[in-house]
């Protein structure tokens, strides 16, 4: 028998394993990507209310057109979709860094504040073109 490690065993815990770093092995650097999915998803939350927080608010602001309950639910049901959709742009590029090994927390706090800035705008010139009178 040789003293070779066995090739089909199951892989270890993945830990914190800390910054990346460019010379750090290809494993660290996939154990660091799954905590930056991990922290993404917890961001997800906050994000999805930041959202309904600025739909809710312009949509109280510029409620003078009351269009149709339908209308309403399908165009906030379709922006919360696009949202979300869009919201995996930072996972990607957070990921991408990380398994180059140039990740830094202020880069996912950069990337989850102009996103979210971003989405916000969008959002609220959504509900503003919904809720305003049709001229």
């Amino acid at each position: 028998m040789s003293n070779t490690s066995n090739p089909y065993a199951a892989p270890p815990d993945v830990v914190d394993v800390g910054p990346a770093t460019p010379n750090a092995p290809f494993e660290d650097r996939f154990a660091q990507t799954y905590q930056v999915i991990i922290t993404w998803e917890k961001l997800r939350i906050v994000y999805n209310a930041v959202l309904v927080v600025v739909t809710l608010g312009v949509a109280w602001l510029t409620w003078e057109y009351r269009p149709t309950p339908l209308m309403m639910i399908g165009t906030v049901g379709l922006g919360a979709i696009a949202a979300n959709i869009l919201f995996c742009a930072g996972h990607a590029v957070d990921g991408f860094l990380t398994l180059c090994g140039i990740r830094q927390p202020a880069v996912t706090w950069a990337l989850f504040g102009f996103g979210t800035l971003l989405a916000s705008g969008l959002a609220a010139l959504t509900v503003i073109g919904t809720f305003s009178p049709p001229w």
